[in-house]
């Protein structure tokens, strides 16, 4: 019979000071358990043994009480840098920071759950480790007083006592999630190397002082202080699903009912008032009042409320963008029960505000074909693997509100007045510009990193001919209709689902639904080389692309193509396209921070046939982090289509994928495909190949590559003595590319590719 080790920790007060895991990290849960079960400093081998074989069990599933933030405090006290100060406890003075201290507050009568899946043949040891708890005392912080007691139940009998418990359940597992510190064999040996350590901590700074008698004499001049090893632990990570209550809007005769999608803030306000008055009649009304309708709700109760998310039809370019289903989404940290929501939600039906009638429109019916909610993301790989997501119902996003535009001025017969009701183009970018930033804000509000955002579009009309435009939505909200957008985002990784972003989140709008198949690949604003930092293109249907000896002009028109693109609504072009900054002047923040470009004959035929577009940061490896712009790199680079290149005419691109000769594959020898530009003039043709190499070798060194073992160029003397190089360079290990090197490196010049060694 499968068993299972199930240990219960109460705290004496409902309050956890422990930072910053919630639930309490199972390796915390460890050390308290080491802590109880020592003797001063000593473990018997027994109790050793008994935790040893703890640590080698897989993480623990997790039941936890439902909590809330208590207020802060900051505490100034000593940190643990005092080797900035020679390791001198007198000078701890120096070194005082604010500490902040904020409890976790809780029902102190529901305890903290810990469960192990118990081996086969370890009962044994698990009755032990159970009588083990009973020396806990605390957990946390020392002001966290506990006690623990533990019991060898058959499986089924624990997952019993497991549903039964009123606080959310945490199982490990997934990609995403909260991470806890969780024990692994050789935890308990650090624990105890830790706590030797940690009592000698504070030791003799000595110094030479050599005598005649004692040469090796050394006195004392100090203290120095030394941190003692950190435990050994893993990062696991928790995940706390929560449940999807699907529900179908059903009629009197058993059919679906169909409301329009712009009523979506009407029927999510509808159901809440009536799952709150339901819930209110066993529950505490306050309590429901705060995570069910939201008043008087704040921050630390945002991971709690219940969710109630109506679901249009989509899936196909036949169906009607009606509201035919309702989820409601039960967090794993409410702490209300999600078998009590799913009783309180059945039957929910419109009523008549004055008589109090059930006029009979619909009713929420429990659904029995759950297919729709895969289109949402909320079941099914497909969908949640996705990386572009479309609004179906409007986001109302926070100040990004527009200019009204009067119908009625519009249709005057006057020009004058009509010329007065229109938006120039200018205007109409700064609104979208607006549009952005607040998308990016309302991402955050709903805790998604806007650094997952590689790229977003916004609009007034509906992204399927089936949906609403954006303004139908602010009828029966309290939004303007001018704060209302359609927005289409694409994610570096895909969201969590389901995915409702905007100030009205919370009465259903601002649902977005992921693109799959052949649409997300058409629609796509990035290729994943581009989100990488460099893009290839090659000729266009029915293009014919310049000779070589054309490589300058083209690039020159390719870095213009790009600038246009790049383009702000008030006329200025970041300097990663431009290679200026505000005024006239170059950039010289002392590396390389506009783009390199790249014309190459692959083919040998005398035209070119390859347009390489390169992040500085791939080819300046020195370039600090905070500069780099992966995202606007690929949104602009994604959208370059097309080239008017002036005498060479109008040349159409095509994306392809990174050649590999010209990619990021490492190798120890490389060679110049486009000859070199030193960056100092030779003084004389007699010195030039060895000033040549040295200059080459500076460059790599300047670019982040290591020093070339050997430097072989061969010199190209024009009139003047102008000099262009042809160059094999050696490393001593391989190295990615790619590698563009020299003064006309951004034009297309000094590209090297890997080379056969010799």
């Amino acid at each position: 019979m499968a068993t299972t080790l199930l240990l219960s920790v109460r705290f004496h007060e409902g309050r956890y000071h422990g930072v910053p895991d919630w639930p309490p990290a199972p390796a915390r849960l460890f050390q308290a358990l080491v802590a109880g079960a020592a003797q001063g400093a000593l473990l018997d081998g027994e109790v050793q043994a008994c935790l040893g074989w703890l640590e080698g069990l897989d993480p623990p599933v997790i039941a936890a009480p439902y909590q809330r933030r208590g207020a802060s405090l900051t505490a100034f006290v000593p940190n643990n840098d005092l080797d900035t100060k020679g390791g001198d406890p007198g000078r701890v003075a120096e070194i005082r920071a604010g500490k902040p201290v904020r409890a976790r507050l809780f029902d102190a009568a529901v305890p903290l759950l810990y469960l192990w899946s118990v081996p086969e043949g370890g009962e044994d040891r698990a009755r032990a480790v159970a009588a083990l708890s009973g020396r806990l005392y605390q957990l946390g912080r020392g002001v966290d007083m506990a006690w623990a007691a533990a019991d060898l139940l058959p499986t089924a009998e624990a997952e019993a006592r497991l549903a039964a418990h009123p606080g959310s359940v945490h199982r490990p597992g997934g990609w995403e999630g909260t991470r806890l510190a969780c024990p692994v064999p050789g935890t308990l040996t650090s624990l105890i190397d830790r706590f030797d350590k940690r009592g000698k901590r504070f030791g003799p700074l000595l110094a030479d002082k050599p005598t005649k008698r004692d040469p090796q004499r050394r006195i004392r001049v100090g203290t120095v202080f030394r941190q003692p090893p950190k435990p050994v632990v893993r990062q696991v990570h928790y995940d706390a699903p929560a449940t999807l209550l699907a529900f179908d809007l059903r009629r009197e005769d058993g059919r679906l009912a169909a409301l329009p999608a712009d009523r979506a803030g009407e029927l999510v306000t509808r159901v809440r008032d009536g799952l709150a008055r339901r819930l209110e009649s066993g529950l505490d009304p306050g309590l429901i009042r705060r995570l069910v309708i939201g008043e008087g709700a704040d921050a630390a109760d945002k991971p709690a409320r219940i969710r109630i998310v109506p679901i249009p039809s989509i899936g196909s370019p036949l169906v009607t963008q009606a509201i035919r289903r309702l989820v409601i989404v039960v967090p794993a940290l409410c702490p209300i029960d999600a078998q009590e929501v799913d009783w309180a939600a059945s039957g929910i039906a419109p009523a008549d505000p004055q008589t109090g009638e059930i006029t009979g429109a619909w009713q929420l019916v429990p659904a029995q074909d759950r297919k729709m909610l895969g289109h949402y993301g909320l079941e099914g790989a497909e969908a949640e693997a996705s990386l572009l997501w479309r609004s179906v119902t409007a986001l109302a996003l926070p100040a990004a509100p527009r200019r009204r535009l009067d119908p009625d001025r519009l249709a005057s017969a006057d020009t004058a007045i009509r010329a007065g009701e229109t938006k120039a183009g200018g205007e109409r970018l700064a609104e979208e510009a607006a549009a952005l930033k607040a998308v990016r804000h309302a991402c955050r509000h709903a805790e998604i990193d806007p650094a997952r955002i590689a790229g977003i579009r916004v609009r007034r009309e509906p992204w399927s001919p089936r949906g609403a435009r954006a303004e139908a939505f602010a009828d029966g909200t309290r939004f303007d209709k001018h704060r209302l957008w359609h927005v289409e985002i694409r994610f570096t990784r895909p969201p969590p689902a389901p995915l409702l972003l905007g100030d009205g989140r919370w009465l259903g709008l601002g649902l977005m639904a992921p693109v799959v198949g052949r649409a997300a690949a058409v629609t796509a604003d990035t290729r994943p080389d581009m989100q990488d930092g460099m893009a290839w293109f090659g000729p266009g249907p029915g293009g014919s692309w310049p000779r070589v000896e054309d490589r300058s002009l083209l690039l020159h028109h390719v870095r213009r193509a790009l600038m246009s693109l790049a383009a702000e609504p008030d006329g200025t072009v970041p300097p990663l396209f431009s290679g200026h900054e505000t005024g006239p002047d170059p950039a010289r923040p002392g590396h390389h921070a506009h783009v390199f470009l790249a014309a190459v004959d692959e083919d040998g035929d005398g035209r070119i046939d390859r347009v390489g577009i390169i992040a500085p940061w791939r080819a300046d490896r020195t370039m600090p982090r905070r500069l780099r712009t992966p995202d606007r790199f690929a949104r602009v680079v994604a959208r370059l289509g097309e080239v008017i290149a002036g005498p060479l005419g109008v040349l159409s691109l095509a994306p392809i994928e990174a050649p590999p000769a010209f990619g990021d594959r490492p190798s120890a020898w490389w060679s110049t495909v486009t000859r070199y530009r030193p960056t100092r003039h030779p003084k004389d043709r007699a010195g030039g190949v060895d000033q040549v190499a040295g200059d080459i070798a500076l460059e790599c060194r300047r670019r982040g590559l290591p020093r070339p073992i050997r430097v072989t160029p061969t010199m190209h003397w024009g009139p003047r003595d102008g000099v262009s190089v042809d160059a094999v360079i050696a490393f001593a290990r391989p190295v990615p590319g790619p590698i563009l090197l020299g003064r006309d490196s951004h034009r297309g010049q000094g590209l090297f590719v890997p080379a056969e060694p010799g």
